[in-house]
């Protein structure tokens, strides 16, 4: 299986994957109390080639809030060579105030509490429009900020495990040209009913166990001229990009 690193898009090893959840509060002695954060701490995305989306996500993931912070802020950069381009104005609030918040928790920097409070208010206005590792940075965010104003200062933090839909392999993986075949896909957290991508073909998930489903392959004929190795990955999954792979023989 192969993955694409955030700066060398033709690299594809894959990582693991972790999970931002909701908090659990521990009394401490002096009256005060301890917040749990679950967290992606040392996990991550697939990466992918120079998106801005993806950038923030692996930052924030790996737990490197300050360049999280640094890249959601940036609105001056044009796009280059790789088509940068800034953050749409709804993720910026939200990594700006789940980085603000990451800083001011678990790196003491308390200036950055005002500031995670104001992002955070917008971020949930606009929660709505979040793709799934989107949603869980936000339940990480809410769940700072809501042991925050509870008054709560300790903060700590565990991992757990995703509950993104993630593609990670075919079996088989390549057959003939003419397509009309099932084929075995296999991953996490999959749900019948849940849109995946075929080399840009939108296709639906059918009955499935959560693990594994079977889907029919397309004729090659019908995808685009770049589609004779075909990335399989989840619609609603981004920017957490775990794929699967398929490739049409010669």
């Amino acid at each position: 299986m192969r993955q694409r690193h955030l700066s060398t898009a033709s690299s594809r090893r894959p990582r693991p994957i972790g999970y931002l959840g909701r908090r659990e509060l521990a009394p401490k002695k002096d009256g005060g109390g301890t917040s749990v954060i679950a967290w992606v701490k040392n996990f991550g995305p697939m990466g992918g080639g120079g998106s801005k989306e993806e950038t923030v996500f692996y930052y924030f993931s790996h737990g490197q809030c300050q360049d999280a912070l640094d890249t959601a802020r940036n609105t001056t950069f044009t796009p280059d060579e790789n088509g940068e381009i800034p953050l749409p104005g709804p993720l910026r609030s939200l990594y700006v105030a789940a980085s603000s918040a990451c800083l001011a928790a678990f790196h003491k920097d308390g200036d950055l509490w005002k500031q995670a409070e104001q992002n955070y208010e917008q971020a949930r206005v606009n929660r709505i429009g979040y793709t799934c590792g989107d949603q869980q940075v936000f339940l990480a965010l809410e769940s700072i900020i809501t042991a925050y104003r509870s008054g709560v200062r300790t903060f700590s933090q565990k991992a757990g495990g995703s509950v993104c839909p993630i593609l990670e392999s075919t079996t088989p993986s390549h057959g003939n040209r003419a397509g009309g075949y099932e084929i075995t896909l296999r991953g996490t957290n999959l749900t019948e009913g849940d849109f995946f991508y075929w080399c840009g073909k939108i296709m639906r998930i059918g009955k499935t166990d959560g693990k594994s489903f079977r889907a029919i392959v397309p004729p090659r004929s019908h995808l685009g001229d770049s589609c004779d190795h075909v990335d399989l990955r989840m619609k609603n999954g981004y920017p957490i990009r775990w794929e699967a792979f398929f490739d049409y023989d010669s």
